[in-house]
């Protein structure tokens, strides 16, 4: 499938949307270009903006992670059969590696596979879409707001566009990674509610702040004190009356009852069972929430100090231990730019949009939670929007003291976009293959292509089953029915499924029928003679 097209039709449709918002605020005409030439940096920018984050996601980034893998078959599976691949009906969570996995990426990739088929490309392109729409609502937000100078604006959108951060999330199928602009958008129809007077942009933003449970486990702290402080903040501030609040409560609480029932059978007791008898609300094997935070901590006030210890290193040099989540010598938000960020933080703490406050409330939720996770950029996500958000204001002020200065940072901005695009297209795909997975799902494709006995996948990788259930797609109750568990504990342990093995037997027969998909170090003993051999970096298939 010639993706190429495909995506270059989504960017057509963004930037459609995009002139549309353009067009209404700015009246764009031949003569109204000619007497604001900035106009068209709106255009260029936004393009750029639009394809950088959408272009050969298929392709880049080289690594095929197994986050992205594992929610991509337990999609595929609900679109198709109604249950994910532990046979349970629409569960309200994914069971995933055993720890649980956040389903609202699946539900929301559904249509994607069933048009492009199961690939990483139909897995990859909702991070990609809602990434863009964050883009379109950022040009949305700044011009429904009071800014009434073009060259502000025109900052925002850069700065929008280029951040590395947002445009790696972009590109790979991550399903934590939309909660971010989740609540990007809450942010902005609570903004909206402020300055129209209007309780539906209110109710919206409760829809979207209740989906949000269903999109990180994260949420189960941030979310609490994000809509505390914010409703709080907007009853102090004679915005919203009380009744509002309530209805908006009651919203969240209606759109939250199946994922907090989730919470409580694996928190405190229960066993799955179905909501509504459709919706299944499982039991995970093992407890994820008391794994990666310290609540219940016997040592709770010291894991507190060492998360927060943790969580200010990555923010302050921008990288955790995972390559794929931050791209070296470019970081999070652009080396060197923490002091505009912490000029962008002071300006909004004293500042009156109400936008800003809202930012201001996303981040301190964001800090109180990152003191009860064992921190990484991923589970810190929340943090970087508002960040992005301090960076834009700190490149504001900047330029409003001195519009020179302000260009030449630009400039500096923009020069390091054009080499984090450089190295993220080159030198950085040569780093994620140290991963070695880059190639798994060719050669699983490849093996389909021959007849054989039984199929032998070496355990060299972690998680070898998840490639195979993304490549081959076994109808998932044949799949839940006939695997056989190797003994473990863990979900992953697996050692067959029908004529399929995740190991590589001791001695491997010359004059079998089988293949075998294995690793360089464990052909080293090998006879073929009698077998075909196809090579590729770090794997081989014998067949």
């Amino acid at each position: 499938m010639n993706y190429l097209i495909i995506e270059l039709i989504y960017s057509i449709i963004f930037l459609l949307i995009g002139h549309l918002i353009i067009n209404k605020y700015n009246k764009v005409s031949l003569d109204n270009i000619k007497k604001n030439p900035i106009i068209i940096s709106f255009y260029l920018i936004l393009i750029i903006g639009i394809l950088v984050r959408i272009v050969g996601i298929e392709t880049y980034p080289m690594v095929q992670d197994s986050d992205e893998i594992n929610i991509g078959y337990d999609a595929y599976a609900i679109a198709n059969y109604g249950v994910d691949k532990y046979a349970l009906s629409l569960p309200v969570h994914l069971i995933g590696r055993g720890s649980g996995q956040n389903a609202l990426y699946a539900y929301l990739s559904i249509p994607f596979i069933k048009s492009y088929g199961l690939s990483l490309f139909s897995i990859r392109i909702l991070n990609s879409v809602i990434s863009c729409i964050s883009l379109l609502f950022v040009l949305y937000l700044i011009n429904k707001s009071d800014i009434k100078d073009n060259r502000i604006k025109l900052i925002i959108l850069i700065m929008a566009s280029i951040f590395p951060w947002h445009i790696c999330k972009a590109r790979w199928g991550l399903e934590s990674n939309i909660i971010p602009d989740l609540i990007l958008y809450s942010m902005g129809f609570i903004y909206l509610g402020i300055k129209e007077k209007k309780k539906r942009y209110y109710y919206i933003s409760s829809i979207i702040l209740g989906l949000s449970m269903y999109a990180y486990g994260t949420s189960y702290l941030y979310l609490p004190v994000f809509i505390g402080l914010t409703y709080l903040y907007l009853l102090i501030k004679k915005y919203i009356k009380i009744k509002t609040v309530l209805l908006n409560a009651l919203i969240i609480i209606l759109i939250t009852i199946p994922i907090v029932s989730f919470i409580f059978i694996n928190n405190i007791k229960g066993d799955t069972y179905k909501f509504l008898g459709v919706f299944s609300v499982p039991k995970l094997y093992t407890n994820r929430m008391e794994d990666k935070s310290n609540l219940g901590s016997t040592n709770m006030f010291k894991d507190l100090i060492n998360n927060l210890k943790e969580s200010y290193s990555i923010f302050i040099y921008q990288a955790d231990n995972r390559a794929i989540n931050t791209v070296k010598n470019y970081g999070i938000y652009y080396k060197y730019s923490l002091p505009l960020i912490v000029i962008g933080l002071i300006y909004v703490f004293r500042s009156k949009n109400q936008l800003l406050h809202l930012n201001m409330i996303a981040f301190i939720s964001a800090i109180i939670l990152s003191s009860f996770l064992q921190p990484n950029i991923n589970r810190l996500n929340v943090l970087w929007i508002p960040t992005m958000i301090f960076l834009i204001y700190g490149v504001i002020i900047i330029y409003k003291s001195n519009k020179n200065i302000g260009l030449i940072v630009m400039g500096l901005y923009l020069a390091q976009f054009a080499c984090f695009i450089n190295y993220y297209m080159n030198g950085y795909q040569e780093v994620l293959k140290n991963y070695k997975t880059h190639e798994i799902i060719q050669v699983l494709e490849d093996s389909k292509k021959y007849n054989y006995d039984n199929l032998y996948i070496t355990s060299s990788f972690g998680e070898n089953y998840s490639y195979y259930l993304f490549v081959y797609k076994p109808n998932p109750f044949d799949w839940n029915n006939n695997i056989i568990k190797s003994g473990g504990v863990k979900d992953y342990e697996y050692k067959q499924f029908n004529n399929v093995y995740f190991s590589i037997p001791k001695e491997i027969k010359d004059d079998d029928n089988n293949a075998y998909i294995i690793s360089y170090s464990e052909y080293k003993n090998i006879d073929t003679k009698n077998k075909h051999i196809k090579y590729y970096e770090d794997y081989l298939l014998l067949y």
